[in-house]
C-alpha cells in the first residue's frame, strides 16, 4: 500500500498549487490546469481508492468476524446443550447401573431365599443316602449347617407362603440328623466303656492303682477325644427347645456309662483301703486312717472326672442344666464313700474317735486338700459336710448317753470321796513324786466333764456345743452336790462345803476358757388357760356365743407362749455363792456353836433363864471362845489350805467368818451388859477375863492369817 504525502511537502505543494492556479487563471489556460490537476490529484485518488478498498476489506472482515462470533455463540450453545445432555446421560447411566445392581442383589437375595424352599428335596435325599450318614464327614456337618440356616430364616419369616410347612420339614430333618449324631456318639461312648470295663475287671491285682486310673481316664480320654467336635455341634444347637434334648440325652448316656466304671472301681478301692487300714492300725485308729485315705482317693476321682467332663462338654449358658446334672452325678459318686463311712460312724461309740474324725474331715480334708488347693470340690465339700453332720449327730447321741450314764448316774468309790485324806496325801512331802502325780485330787466327774467339753468344743457348732455344755455342767454340778453330802456325812459339814467350793471354782475356771454362752433357751406353749377355760365352760361358769362357740373358746383360752432360759454358768455361780454361805455358817457354828445357841435362845425367850443357868452357859461360852477357839480356827485354816489353792479365795471367805464371830461376841457382851438377871458383881466377874471387841477381832485375824 502506498504511503500518503508528508505534511511538509503538502504545505509546499499547496502554496505552489495556489500560485499555479492564479497563473492559470490569469492566462486562461484551463485545459492545462485540468491535466495538471489530474496529475496532482492522482496520488490522492489512488490513495483514496486504496482506502476505499481497505474499507471494503475491513467491512468484509468485520462481517466475517461477526459471522464467526455468531457461529461461536451458536457453537457454545450447542456445546452447553451437548454438555447437559451428556451429564444427564451420565446420571441416567449411573442410575441405571444402580438399579441394575439392586435388581441383581434382589435377584440373588430372592434366589437365596428360594434356596430354603428349593433345597428341601435335595437335603432330604442326602439324609436318606447311606454314604451321607457318616457323621465324621464334612458333608454331614455342612448339611446340618444348611438346615440351621433354613430354620432360622423360616422362623424369622413365617409370613411367607408355606413357610410353616417347610419349617416343620426342616426341623424334622435336623432332629433326624441330630438324633443320628447323638446315637453315633453314644454308641462310641458305650463301646469305650465296655472295653475299659473288661480291662478293669481283668486286673490281676486289686492294688494296681496306676493301671486302674489309666483305664478309667487316660485310655478313656484317648478313645473319646475325636467326639469333641461332634459334641460341639450338638451344643451349638442346645439353645433350641427341640434340639436341647439331644445334648441332654447324650449327657445322660455319658454319666450312665461313667457310673458303671466308677461304681466298680470305687467299690473295689474303698474295700481295699478299709482292709489296709484294719490291718495296719488298731481298732481305735483304723477309722481315722481309712477316712483320710479314702477321702484323698475320692478327691482324685472327682478332679479327674471333672477334667474329663470339661474336655467333652462345655459349660455355656445354654448348658447350665448339664452342669447341674454333672454336680448331681458327682454327688452320687461320692455317696458311695459316704454310705460306707456312715456304716462305720453308726458302729462307733467312742467320743474320742468321733471327735478325731471331725477334726480330720475339717482340717485335713476340707481345708487343706479341698479349699486351699482350689480343686473342683463341690461334690467333695457336700460329702464331707454330710459326713461331719452324721458324726456330729452320733457324737451328740453318745455324749448325751455319757452324761446320763457316766456323770449323772455315777456312784463314787470310797477313794473318790476320801476327803481330806486325798488332799493330805497330795501335799505329803514324804510321798514320792510319781505317787502324787498319779493321785487325782478332784472328783472324777469334774475331769470327765472338762475333758468332754474340751473335745466337743472343736467338734460341734457353737449353738450345739452351748446346749451340750449346759447339760453337762448342770449334771456335773449336781454330782458335786451329791458327793458333798456324802463327804459331809463321812467327815463333817466343813469338808463337804469346802469340797463343793473347790470343785465349783475349778469348774468355773475351766469354763472360762470356752468363749461361749452356757445359756439354753426353750420355747413352750402353756395350755393351762385352755384347760381352765374348758373346765369352767363344762361347769357352767363361763358363757360363749352359740353361733361361734369354738371361736370364742379358742380366743378366750388360747395358749400362752412361754420362753424359759437356763444359764448353767450363772446357776453354777449361784450354787458357789450358796456353798460359800453354807461354809461360813458351818464355820461360825463350828467355832461358836454354844454362843450362837445361847444368843438365839435368849433372843426368843428373854429373861426366861435363871441366873445360875446363865452363869453356867456363859462360862462354857468363855471356855469355847478362849480355849477351844484357837484349835478350831487352826483346823479350819488347815482345811482351807488343803482345799483352796488361792490365798485370795481364802481371804474372801475368812472376812465374813471373822465378821460373824465378832458380831456374835458383840451380842454376847451386849447381853451381859443389858441382862437384868445378873448383878453388877456377877457382870464384873464374867467380863473380868473377857477381851474387848477389837482385841477379839485382832485375835481372830491373827489366828486365821493366811
Amino acid at each position: 500500500m502506498d504511503k500518503p504525502p508528508s505534511s511538509s511537502s503538502s504545505a509546499a505543494d499547496d502554496q505552489q498549487s495556489s500560485l499555479v492556479d492564479f497563473s492559470v487563471w490569469n492566462s486562461g489556460d484551463f485545459l492545462y490546469q485540468h491535466d495538471f490537476d489530474q496529475q496532482v490529484d492522482k496520488p490522492y485518488e489512488d490513495y483514496l481508492t486504496k482506502l476505499r478498498h481497505y474499507q471494503e476489506l475491513s467491512h468484509s472482515l468485520i462481517v466475517a468476524s461477526n459471522n464467526t462470533l455468531a457461529l461461536s455463540d451458536d457453537l457454545q450453545e450447542q456445546y452447553q446443550l451437548v454438555s447437559q445432555k451428556t451429564s444427564r446421560l451420565h446420571h441416567d447411566c449411573e442410575t441405571l447401573v444402580k438399579e441394575t445392581e439392586q435388581l441383581e442383589k434382589f435377584s440373588k437375595e430372592l434366589e437365596n431365599r428360594l434356596l430354603h424352599f428349593d433345597d428341601m428335596d435335595f437335603l432330604n435325599q442326602q439324609l436318606t443316602s447311606s454314604g451321607f450318614l457318616d457323621v465324621n464327614g464334612e458333608t454331614f456337618i455342612k448339611t446340618i449347617g444348611k438346615l440351621d440356616d433354613s430354620i432360622n430364616f423360616l422362623s424369622a419369616n413365617l409370613e411367607y407362603k408355606e413357610a410353616k410347612t417347610f419349617l416343620t420339614k426342616h426341623k424334622y430333618l435336623l432332629s433326624k440328623s441330630l438324633a443320628h449324631l447323638r446315637d453315633t456318639i453314644g454308641s462310641k461312648i458305650k463301646a469305650t466303656t465296655d472295653a475299659q470295663f473288661v480291662k478293669l475287671k481283668s486286673l490281676n491285682s486289686i492294688d494296681d492303682s496306676i493301671q486302674e486310673m489309666t483305664h478309667l481316664y487316660i485310655d478313656f480320654k484317648v478313645a473319646v477325644d475325636p467326639l469333641k467336635a461332634l459334641i460341639r455341634e450338638l451344643e451349638k444347637r442346645g439353645g433350641r427347645r427341640e434340639s436341647s434334648v439331644f445334648i441332654t440325652d447324650l449327657f445322660d448316656i455319658f454319666i450312665q456309662q461313667r457310673g458303671v466304671l466308677l461304681g466298680l472301681s470305687i467299690e473295689r478301692r474303698i474295700t481295699l483301703l478299709l482292709n489296709q487300714a484294719k490291718q495296719s492300725e488298731n481298732e481305735k485308729t483304723f477309722k481315722t486312717k481309712f477316712i483320710r485315705s479314702s477321702c484323698e482317693y475320692m478327691i482324685q476321682i472327682c478332679s479327674q472326672e471333672t477334667q474329663l467332663f470339661q474336655q467333652l462338654f462345655s459349660l455355656s449358658k445354654d448348658n447350665r442344666q448339664i452342669g447341674n446334672k454333672f454336680s448331681h452325678f458327682m454327688k452320687g459318686v461320692t455317696n458311695i464313700l459316704y454310705e460306707r463311712v456312715r456304716e462305720l460312724i453308726i458302729e462307733e461309740n467312742r467320743i474320742d474317735t468321733l471327735c478325731s474324725l471331725i477334726d480330720i474331715l475339717r482340717s485335713d480334708i476340707l481345708v487343706e486338700r479341698v479349699q486351699n488347693k482350689g480343686k473342683p470340690s463341690q461334690a467333695i465339700e457336700h460329702m464331707v459336710h454330710a459326713m461331719i453332720q452324721d458324726i456330729q449327730e452320733r457324737l451328740i447321741y453318745r455324749t448325751s448317753l455319757f452324761i446320763t450314764n457316766e456323770i449323772a448316774r455315777y456312784v463314787p468309790h470310797p477313794e473318790d470321796i476320801d476327803y481330806p485324806n486325798k488332799l493330805k496325801a497330795q501335799n505329803d512331802p514324804s510321798s514320792s513324786e510319781t505317787a502324787r502325780k498319779q493321785l487325782d485330787i478332784h472328783y472324777p466327774t469334774l475331769g470327765w466333764t472338762v475333758a468332754l467339753l474340751s473335745k466337743l468344743f472343736s467338734a460341734l457348732d457353737v449353738v450345739v456345743f452351748e446346749g451340750m455344755a449346759q447339760e453337762a455342767v448342770t449334771i456335773c454340778s449336781m454330782s458335786f452336790i451329791d458327793a458333798s453330802k456324802k463327804i459331809s456325812d463321812k467327815t463333817d459339814a466343813l469338808n463337804g462345803s469346802l469340797f463343793l467350793i473347790s470343785h465349783f471354782l475349778t469348774l468355773l475356771q475351766e469354763l472360762s476358757y470356752f468363749n461361749v454362752s452356757f445359756t439354753k433357751t426353750q420355747t413352750t406353749l402353756d395350755f393351762s388357760h385352755l384347760y381352765e377355760g374348758i373346765s369352767r365352760f363344762l361347769k357352767g361358769q363361763a358363757s360363749f356365743s352359740v353361733t361361734s362357740l369354738i371361736f370364742d373358746l379358742l380366743s378366750q383360752t388360747r395358749p400362752r407362749l412361754v420362753v424359759n432360759s437356763t444359764d448353767s454358768k450363772r446357776d453354777l455361780e449361784k450354787q458357789l455363792k450358796l456353798a460359800c454361805e453354807n461354809f461360813i455358817l458351818n464355820t461360825v457354828k463350828h467355832v461358836a456353836d454354844s454362843c450362837m445357841n445361847f444368843i438365839k435362845k435368849n433372843n426368843i425367850n428373854k429373861d426366861s433363864q435363871e441366873t445360875s443357868e446363865i452363869m453356867k452357859e456363859i462360862s462354857n461360852i468363855k471356855s469355847e471362845m478362849n480355849e477351844e477357839m484357837t484349835t478350831k480356827l487352826t483346823y479350819i485354816k488347815e482345811l482351807m489350805k488343803l482345799y483352796l489353792n488361792e490365798d485370795k479365795t481364802t481371804t474372801k471367805l475368812l472376812e465374813p467368818i471373822i465378821e460373824q464371830l465378832v458380831s456374835l461376841y458383840q451380842q454376847l457382851l451386849d447381853f451381859i451388859a443389858e441382862s437384868t438377871k445378873l448383878s453388877a458383881e456377877q457382870k464384873a466377874e464374867i467380863t473380868r477375863d473377857m477381851l474387848d471387841v477389837e482385841s477379839f477381832r485382832k485375835k481372830l485375824t491373827e489366828s486365821l492369817k493366811v
